[in-house]
């Protein structure tokens, strides 16, 4: 399957995410109180309040990260853990699910692949290189194959997808979309082709990879 040369990159479209806002609340924060002493405000409207502290970000457990790339942070949130246990009795479903990378950091480690990763703007641990995938791959098998089930649309729309988390589990989804990158990227470097055409080649995989990862595109592929 070839990519090269197809597709098209919203260059206005940042790579990485937005650095946190918490300084910026506070600056905000301040100036409303200065000023409300500094005016003498008669208002019977209590003042703003600070914002809460961020949540407390843990390391994830069982990284896979090849030596050299960031380790990979999550809040440390139990609440939603409990939440989500209360909605998977509800709906009679495991809804536990991890946050998985579109394009694996073990892509890095191969230096020729490595090279034109770092020539574009797709990082390893960039938010949009990442997706939540159910833990229960029978229940994401059966979602993919109900395209009105009303879970599925909610799990959607929360950005989640129904490819299974199995990144545990040899020969299983996650080892096949690792192989095949691979050798859709070998083949993009070798290609010869202009430093902008392989670019938007490998933008292209990039984004059929998360159609794949959310049911978009019916193949035949391990873990499905």
């Amino acid at each position: 399957m070839r990519f090269l040369g197809f597709g098209k990159r919203d260059k206005g479209e940042p790579a990485d995410s937005a650095p946190p806002r918490q300084r910026d609340l506070d600056d905000i924060v301040n100036r409303t109180l200065a000023r409300l002493a500094e005016e003498g405000s008669q208002s019977t409207v209590p003042p703003p309040q600070p914002p809460p502290p961020l949540a407390k970000l843990v390391e994830k457990g069982g990284s896979r990260d090849p030596a050299g790339q960031p380790v990979e942070l999550r809040p440390d949130e139990p609440h939603v853990d409990a939440a989500l246990e209360i909605v998977s009795k509800a709906l009679g479903d495991d809804m536990q699910f991890e946050m998985a990378s579109i394009f694996p950091p073990e892509l890095w480690a191969d230096p020729v692949i490595a090279h034109e990763l770092n020539a574009t703007k797709i990082r390893p641990n960039m938010v949009g290189n990442k997706m939540g995938l159910l833990c229960d791959a029978a229940l994401a098998r059966r979602l993919r194959k109900s395209p009105d089930d009303p879970v599925r649309a909610a799990l959607l729309a929360a950005g989640l997808g129904l490819a299974p988390f199995d990144e545990n589990r040899p020969n299983g989804f996650a080892d096949g979309k690792l192989k095949f990158l691979t050798g859709e990227l070998r083949e993009i470097a070798a290609s010869g082709a202009s430093k902008e055409a392989r670019e938007l080649a490998i933008f292209n995989l990039h984004d059929w990879t998360a159609k794949l990862m959310r049911g978009e595109i019916d193949v035949e592929f391990p873990g499905f």
